[in-house]
Formats: structure tokens, sequence, C-alpha cells
């Protein structure tokens, strides 16, 4: 992907919303699992402002860690202590030492980094820089079972079933993973939508959301991603060797189930 997609999709932040962007109470949740008795080394995969911005307890360290410096340049406006502590590196292969991390935390970080093989080099990692008796806490999107089709999901677009344009975005994303490897390339989505001829203005009238909401679909065109939409045993199956699950909660917003919490500690 090129500089300049980057810079796009992370210039394009400010117009994302639930459930693609996490809620307040999504951050409640991060935070209400963080024991406030001590200062921690955190690490934070990606440079989510909602969750470079947690208090922490005092003394902590944070460590944002992402792929992209041009993400890095368009976010840390977001989230200010962005602009010198963000580390750009391969989630896959981070340049820390082992057992230096007392938490990690992720935001929809299993879906973004790809297919089954870069998931599971990633949860080798984590487990290799998390101290025993750490915390790992993540934000998934886990597709449903049954998530319909790409024309089912865009006519419960039209019937205005979808709260937010980025709740249809992710229902869509996940209605074009494969069953089989549960991936889907976000310029095939793009491509789909393109082919409809939707009229977006008139769409953003009809349905109450902002053009610019809408608009945020053209962050897909020519991306070289691929993002993975597990189900929720789907993931469960994969951390499994790494992890083990502490606790779950699945927020209260509409698609909340397909966003879960959840709490994790290093095996």
């Amino acid at each position: 992907m090129t500089a300049e997609h980057w810079r796009s999709m992370a210039e394009r932040w400010s117009q994302i919303d639930v459930p693609m962007r996490p809620s307040a109470e999504d951050t409640a949740i991060f935070a209400a699992a963080i024991s406030p008795d001590r200062p921690v080394r955190c690490l934070l995969l990606g440079l989510t402002p909602e969750l470079a911005g947690l208090s922490l307890p005092p003394g902590s360290i944070i460590v944002p860690t992402d792929f992209s410096e041009p993400m890095r340049s368009a976010l840390c406006g977001l989230a200010e202590p962005l602009r010198t502590t963000a580390v750009i590196a391969d989630w896959r292969q981070m340049p820390y030492p082992d057992s230096c991390f007392d938490l990690v935390l992720g935001d929809g970080v299993y879906t973004v980094i790809g297919g089954a093989a870069p998931q599971q080099a990633l949860s080798r990692s984590i487990r290799r820089v998390l101290r025993p008796g750490g915390q790992l806490i993540v934000r998934h999107f886990v597709r449903p079972e049954n998530s319909g089709t790409p024309d089912e999901t865009i006519g419960l677009l039209h019937a205005g079933h979808f709260a937010t344009f980025q709740g249809f975005k992710m229902r869509y994303l996940m209605s074009m993973a494969s069953p089989i490897t549960n991936c889907v390339e976000p310029r095939d989505c793009w491509e789909h939508w393109q082919a409809q001829h939707i009229d977006r203005r008139e769409l953003a009238a009809r349905l109450g959301f902002a053009e610019s909401a809408i608009d945020t679909i053209d962050g897909y065109r020519g991306s070289t991603e691929i993002y993975n939409f597990s189900t929720l045993e789907g993931i469960r199956n994969k951390l499994s060797e790494h992890f083990t699950e502490e606790w779950l909660v699945i927020p209260s917003y509409r698609l909340g189930e397909s966003c879960p919490v959840m709490g994790l500690t290093p095996r």
C-alpha cells in the first residue's frame, strides 16, 4: 500500500464512527480491566486515539506501535503523545525484549493483520513480549455465522437497518469474506459498491448519514490489504494456542455482538 493511500485512510479517521471506531462504552471496558494499583508498561498495537488516550496508573509507560509512518503523521493530531512516542514496526516481529510488557492493547488487530499465518505470527509476537501474568485486551471484529450476501447487505442498507454507515461497512466486508479463509480484500468491497451506482447524496439525505461518512468507503479503492473476519469460535480457537481467555464483554450498541472485547493472559 502506498504512503498516499495510508495517509488518505488515516485522514478519514475523523469520519469513522461506531462500530468501526471504539465507542465510549468500549474504552470504558478497556479501562475497567486495567488495575489501578501499580504502574504498567503498556504496548499499544496501532494508533487508535481512543486507546492511546486511556488513563493508565501514574508512572505507566505506553508504547504505541504501528506499521505505517503516514498513519502516525495523520493521527498524531488526534492523540498528541503519538507524535513522539509511536514506533513504526511490524507487529509480527516487534523490536522489544522478551516479557517486557505488562499489558498489550489492540483494536481490530486480528482483523487487519490478514490471513491465518499472519494472525498466528501476531499471537506469537505478543506472547513473546508479554510477561507471565500480563494481560492482552483486544476488541475483535467477528463475523456472524450467517453474514448474508453483499447484495442482501446492500438491501438492508436501503431499508434503514444500520444505525451508522460504518456499521454497514463492517457487515458489508463480512458478507464478502470467504467462508473458508475468513478473508476479504477491501478493494473488492469498493468495486462491488461502485457497481451498484448508488447516489450517495440521495442515500445520505434519506438515511440521515453524512456524505463524508459514506465517502469513507473510498478508502478501500485500490487497497492491497487483506482483512480477516473469523467467527467468535474461530478467533477463540486461534488464540487458545498462546493465550487463556479470562473474560469477554459484548458492548450494548447496535452490532455490538460483532465487536466483543476480550481479556486474555499468556499460556
